[in-house]
């Protein structure tokens, strides 16, 4: 048996050492976000594809998180945007977790160990995934330094559990690698040649066992200390609840015709020419509640799509024409290019056209006798250039009062009831529906002293 580790891992580890230890560290206090577990985490078998057991995995991330890098990515002058804030450079990694049957089986319940956490080395050294003489103690399946897939898409998505080779299963004794051997118990899983000349194939019989997981994030900050030394600080999230695939578990469901709600789009804005095509490009904020967050994570988990779909007209035609954009689910701006809005008639949509905009998710659903097809969720307003008839802050149900009934009709659509809410539903203003507008409007209507939307 070959004693040493493959070149993925390899690669891992020196990406996750040599990192100066900070001596003032930057704290929670200094993320441009809220700190948050992953939610709505997902997973489901790929029946065989890629390998015998390897599972497509989805969570959702704060839409804090998505907003912030959304921001960092459409910033016209990145080293403005980020003179903002006491580091210089970010980025925000995924640490996945599992476990068979039993999270707590001292063998193949969680595989965490503190070597996943940011630990000290030796003198000034700091690392993740290795021990006090640089060995690497994760196992193959021990995701401990994952990118996010994109950090501006709410949704994330991951294939786990992949194939390995004789040195993933049997690990490495001589430096304390775990093998995926290590991590099971006799009787989970077979280990077998099945084509001569081939390594064996690693197979879980999912009828008859469950498999587990869990994810946290990580984000690292680089800085410089008061003496002008580069340092780093690494600050994870709490573990997100548990998922689960196989014999306990019920399987996910694709979304059916009528599940999804229509978007709520606001502030439709004017971002002028950009780049060298001559042709307008706009933005609108998209909200993204939890119930559609979740929605969006399980078709991700399925292999399925979930995605907005932009449509335009200058203001004055009669036929809308769906145009080019942000499709993916992301709470924050979404730009759209106005590309299809050209025809014989006007071959130039100029800057200064009015436009109207609407949208409409769009999901993958398998009917029983058409088979796999396209559907839609209903239309969301029209928006224009200034004109979002956004009401006042607290006033969810749009009668022109904070009162009660806001509180009831906003806590109906949190907990995914299909009741329409106005902007101003968006209770704190920062563009995301979520408790934390039900906790600053209940305390409102309790007499405390809160503002209602934006705080100065």
């Amino acid at each position: 048996m070959k004693k040493m580790l493959s070149a993925v891992i390899a690669a891992a580890m020196i990406l996750s050492m040599f990192v100066i230890c900070p001596a003032e560290a930057l704290q929670e206090s200094d993320l441009p976000f809220e700190n948050a577990a992953p939610t709505h985490i997902a997973a489901t078998w790929l029946e065989g594809n890629d390998s015998p057991t390897t599972m497509s995995l989805t969570f959702t991330i704060d839409n804090s998180i998505a907003e912030f890098y959304m921001a960092k990515e459409q910033a016209e002058d990145l080293d403005e945007f980020m003179a903002q804030y006491p580091f210089y450079e970010i980025y925000t990694e995924v640490q996945i977790d599992w476990a068979l049957d039993d999270v707590n089986d001292e063998v193949s319940g969680w595989h965490y160990t503190p070597y996943w956490d940011y630990h000290h080395i030796e003198d000034d050294y700091w690392a993740i995934g290795v021990d006090e003489n640089w060995n690497w103690r994760c196992s193959a399946w021990d995701m401990v330094n994952w990118g996010l897939g994109n950090s501006c898409y709410t949704a994330q998505d991951y294939w786990v559990m992949r194939g390995i080779n004789e040195n993933d299963f049997y690990g490495d004794p001589d430096t304390g690698t775990p093998g995926i051997k290590d991590q099971l118990r006799e009787g989970q899983y077979t280990y077998e040649v099945e084509e001569e000349g081939y390594d064996p194939v690693l197979r879980i019989d999912f009828t008859e066992h469950t498999m587990y997981f869990r994810a946290r994030l990580y984000t690292v900050l680089t800085y410089e200390d008061g003496e002008g030394v580069e340092r780093q600080s690494y600050i994870f999230s709490d573990w997100s609840d548990a998922c689960g695939y196989g014999k306990d578990i019920a399987k996910i469901e694709p979304l059916k015709p009528g599940e999804v709600d229509a978007p709520v789009i606001t502030n439709l804005v004017n971002l002028g020419i950009l780049g060298e095509d001559d042709c307008p490009t706009v933005a609108f904020t998209l909200t993204v509640p939890d119930k559609l967050a979740e929605q969006a994570a399980n078709q991700h988990s399925l292999g399925l799509g979930l995605y907005i779909e932009i449509w335009a007209r200058v203001k004055g035609d009669t036929e809308w024409a769906e145009v080019q954009g942000d499709r993916d689910i992301t709470a924050g701006q979404h730009q759209a290019w106005l590309y299809a809005l050209q025809n014989e008639e006007r071959p130039i949509v100029t800057a200064d056209a009015k436009i109207e905009l609407r949208c409409r998710y769009a999901y993958d659903y398998e009917d029983e006798y058409t088979g796999w097809d396209l559907y839609h969720s209903d239309w969301s307003k029209i928006i224009t250039f200034g004109g979002d008839d956004v009401g006042g802050y607290g006033d969810v149900n749009g009668d022109g009062k904070v009162n009660g009934q806001d509180l009831i009709r906003l806590r109906k659509f949190l907990n995914g009831e299909q009741v329409a809410v106005t902007e101003g539903a968006d209770v704190n203003g920062n563009g995301t529906l979520n408790g934390q507008d039900l906790i600053r409007l209940r305390k409102h209507l309790n007499g405390e002293n809160v503002v209602l939307g934006p705080k100065n």
